[in-house]
């Protein structure tokens, strides 16, 4: 079974990803392959993790052909045992399956979640929030309670079908999702002449892209927070919405990513009128 190298292209296991639960202490571990199946001698191998390692719950394939630094394609297997975790933040209850996107270190998580709560609190009351890369809708959860409605946006199925378990499992009536793109959702809730008294951004390390960008600036009324794990696309995008009318007034660093060169950094910006 062949590491994968990206400079050849060759080679079938990308990464191994694992998800750990703090609060039922034990851990779903993904294996990334180049393949859109499953060799027997890697199934084999799923099996004896799991029978061997008691913390394990289970053990799952993802599968990425793409030509791509992307960690994780689009289609997940289980081969062995549970396909998802539980996690436990402060009273609030998140479900987390497959590849869905959720923070990989809890505690400097909360940090950032509650940063937000805090930047959102002292400037506004009741706000009504767009939330957009929403994952699990750990933000909207999040600020469930000091909104008086919230607006989640995610593509990726399970990441959605998360999300709705997560609203019911925390009773937050207040949060609704649409399924789909950024760039699309956005585009046709700039189309409805909706706003928002703070969009909150949450991208990928590439960042955001400029449609995403302009139509933020458009339904953003009051304030756009931005989360990043990657300071140069932070920068970029920063720019671009200065450029929109959009100025930082605070920033927050966090050290999500203990012991590496990599920095999460939360931003508020202000739209000047």
């Amino acid at each position: 079974l062949a590491a994968y190298s990206e400079k050849t292209g060759k080679g079938l296991i990308r990464h191994v990803v694992y998800r750990y639960s703090s609060t039922e202490k034990n851990l779903l571990v993904i294996i990334v392959i180049k393949s859109k199946i499953i060799p027997l001698k890697l199934e084999n191998l799923c099996k004896d993790i799991r029978g061997r390692f008691k913390d394990v719950s289970g053990v799952l394939v993802n599968f990425n052909t793409a030509k791509t630094n992307v960690i994780m394609g689009n289609e997940t297997m289980p081969v062995t045992g549970s396909d998802f975790i539980t996690e436990n933040l402060e009273g609030r209850i998140f479900k987390v399956s497959r590849g869905s996107f959720f923070q990989v270190n809890p505690e400097s998580a909360v940090k950032i979640f509650n940063t937000v709560k805090t930047m959102l609190e002292d400037r506004l009351k009741s706000p009504k929030i767009l939330d957009v890369f929403a994952g699990v809708g750990t933000f909207a959860v999040w600020l469930k309670d000091i909104a008086s409605e919230i607006t989640a946006i995610e593509e990726y199925p399970d990441a959605v079908k998360d999300a709705k378990e997560n609203i019911s499992l925390n009773h937050a009536g207040n949060i609704k999702i649409l399924e789909g793109t950024a760039d699309q959702v956005l585009r046709d809730l700039t189309e409805s002449n909706e706003v928002f008294d703070a969009v909150i951004l949450d991208p990928p390390r590439k960042g955001c892209s400029q449609e995403t960008i302009e139509a933020a600036s458009k339904l953003a009324q009051k304030y756009i927070i931005y989360v990043s794990c990657n300071p140069s696309t932070l920068a970029r995008d920063l720019k671009l919405l200065y450029e929109k009318g959009f100025t930082p007034e605070y920033a927050q660093p966090v050290d999500m990513f203990c012991h590496t060169y990599h920095i999460e950094s939360v931003v508020i910006l202000k739209k000047q009128q």
